[in-house]
């Protein structure tokens, strides 16, 4: 034992050892990492710790360092806390530790803050619960259940000017993040295993004051006003801060007949954050925006409109749009399920269960599938579809170019018709054959319809609750479904005068949209796709969720105000894609 080790002993007993080990092993080994071993005591005697767990001993000597089997002598010497002990890696492998541990946090900011807890050692779906979207008040805490982990002894208090607390409970570890209000979400990633948790501030207060979601951290000098000085901060610091909005809805004018709105809606597991945008009839154009190739983040399909949601469900390996699907008058893919879409120009828009008919001509001859299921119509021009098990009809002016199976790219002005084997008729035909197709659609109003999507289950007809999901494929008793999940949704609803709400609602589950839109005084509504897919876009910036943290998805519905050309929006996406 050095003379510096004795002297530090003698005067400071035995609490100088919380310190004094580390500073015997020197500072190289006081930089790795300790984790404290529920379970296990140690011994202090002669200015010596032996380590004991689970019937393994371990020595720790200072000036000496580790005497154990398969432990090299200069790891990380252990630290007495509070009851506790503190172990480098070394000594838990030496001590046949393999629980998995937490190894790190790690932060990042600007407009929102992302947070990530660094894992080892976790088994394959562990953290498969952690997925979780929501909003939190002033000093309300996020909580995270995660499975038993060892955790290291500098973990931080506070995280980009987050509270945080992290300690180990009998069937897990709690994660507790706490600050002024917040909306969030929470997931988990792979090699390497880590919890990502992203956090936005409630825009409330920038809505009121008259900004744009998003601005940059500085507050300009001619800014006169608390409020709108508060709103230009960037969310860091405003947490920091502990800056809040004053009143639990604002709204924000985006346009002659367009504003934007956030507040609170009451449900029976406690309260969803709802971003809402209203837009007066005849305040300018809607479209159905389908991604040129596989799929796209909203932002980008978005570029250059003013407000843009989620659209369509979609098939997450392929990008490829499922239901019923029109953009400019041409229809590029089919109903599917007698479910619910929305249809736009040609007066007020519809909503309503969709259903539809397809009608062929073989050669001149009808043909009429006896199956429904069994085809596939694609007709978005330079997409890859279709299926190695299904054939694959190629089309155009109305004469087969080839029949195989897929994928197959969809011609200019023609189409791809995808298959069933046991379709034999198309099966048969050849190249130079003739073949044609008529769509009826029931409600006939949606053949008019320019721009048209289906999602589905249809919420609100009549201004009544129309909420019956096994019409439309979707299990009402599964609680792991799509509607019974309780998630962020994206919905449409109309009021019987026109004006079309675009909204995204934390912690619903599909039922529990039907009050929500009824309180708003809609007609008729109806779920878009929801989840992860779930975002709403306006005035250039993602309103309910960090704009990094976009899925990217299928289609989209946008809206462009009068004084803005379609042309010139067109043009502003073409140039954003080529950035």
């Amino acid at each position: 034992m050095t003379a510096r080790v004795r002297n530090a002993l003698r005067r400071g007993g035995g609490r100088a050892l919380v310190w004094l080990l580390a500073l015997a092993a020197g500072a190289g080994a006081w930089a790795q990492p300790l984790f404290a071993l529920p379970g296990a005591t140690a011994h202090e005697a002669q200015g010596s710790v032996t380590v004991t767990y689970a019937g393994r001993t371990l020595a720790y000597t200072p000036g000496l360092g580790w005497l154990g089997e398969g432990l090299a002598a200069s790891a990380a010497a252990p630290v007495l806390d509070q009851g506790a002990v503190y172990l480098p890696a070394e000594a838990l492998a030496a001590l046949g530790v393999t629980l998995p541990r937490l190894t790190g946090v790690r932060s990042s900011s600007g407009s929102a803050v992302r947070i990530v807890f660094d894992l080892e050692g976790l088994s394959e779906g562990a953290l498969e619960r952690v997925r979780r979207t929501g909003a939190v008040g002033p000093q309300e805490p996020l909580t995270l259940f995660l499975p038993p982990l060892l955790l290291p002894r500098d973990l931080p208090t506070q995280v980009a000017g987050i509270a945080l607390a992290v300690r180990a409970e009998a069937k897990g570890t709690r994660l507790e993040l706490r600050g002024p209000a917040f909306s969030f979400e929470a997931f988990a990633l792979r090699e390497p295993s880590r919890v990502v948790v992203d956090l936005s501030a409630d825009i409330a207060a920038d809505i009121a004051a008259g900004v744009d979601v998003g601005d940059e951290a500085k507050v300009e000098a001619d800014v006169k006003t608390p409020a709108a000085a508060d709103a230009q901060l960037d969310l860091r610091e405003r947490l920091l801060l502990g800056l809040t909005p004053e009143a639990p809805s604002a709204t924000r004018t985006l346009a002659p007949g367009v504003t934007l709105r956030r507040f609170s809606h009451p449900t029976v597991a406690g309260t969803s954050r709802v971003d809402l945008v209203e837009i007066a009839p005849g305040s300018g154009r809607f479209e159905v925006v389908q991604a040129p190739a596989g799929a796209q983040v909203l932002s980008d399909l978005a570029a250059g409109a003013l407000v843009g949601l989620n659209a369509s469900y979609f098939n997450t390996q392929t990008g490829q749009t499922i239901g019923f699907l029109k953009s400019a008058g041409e229809t590029r893919s089919l109903p599917t399920r007698n479910r619910a879409a929305i249809g736009f120009g040609f007066g007020r828009p519809l909503i309503g269960r969709l259903q539809a008919e397809l009608r062929f001509s073989l050669n001149g001859h009808p043909y009429r599938l006896p199956q429904t299921g069994k085809v596939a119509l694609f007709t978005t021009p330079g997409e890859t579809v279709g299926s190695p098990r299904w054939g694959a009809l190629v089309v155009r002016g109305e004469r087969v170019l080839e029949n195989k199976v897929g994928p197959r790219t969809v011609p200019p002005g023609g189409f791809v018709l995808s298959y069933a084997p046991e379709e034999r008729p198309l099966a048969l035909l050849d190249a130079g054959d003739r073949l044609s197709f008529e769509l009826r659609l029931t409600p006939r109003a949606f053949a008019f319809a320019p721009e048209a999507v289906e999602a589905g289950p249809l919420l609100v007809q009549g201004g009544k609750p129309a909420y019956t999901p096994e019409l439309e494929a979707f299990d009402p008793l599964d609680p792991n479904s799509n509607v019974n999940r309780r998630t962020t949704r994206a919905a449409v609803g109309v009021r019987d005068d026109g004006t079309v709400l675009l909204l995204t609602a934390t912690e619903l589950t599909a039922a529990e949209l039907v009050p929500l839109f009824l309180s708003l005084g809609a007609e008729s509504a109806l779920q878009m796709d929801s989840g992860g897919s779930s975002t709403l876009f306006a005035a250039g910036e993602v309103i309910n969720r960090p704009a990094f943290s976009q899925r990217p998805i299928a289609s989209a519905i946008v809206f462009s105000p009068a004084a803005t050309p379609v042309a010139a929006r067109d043009e502003t996406a073409r140039e954003r894609h080529a950035d």
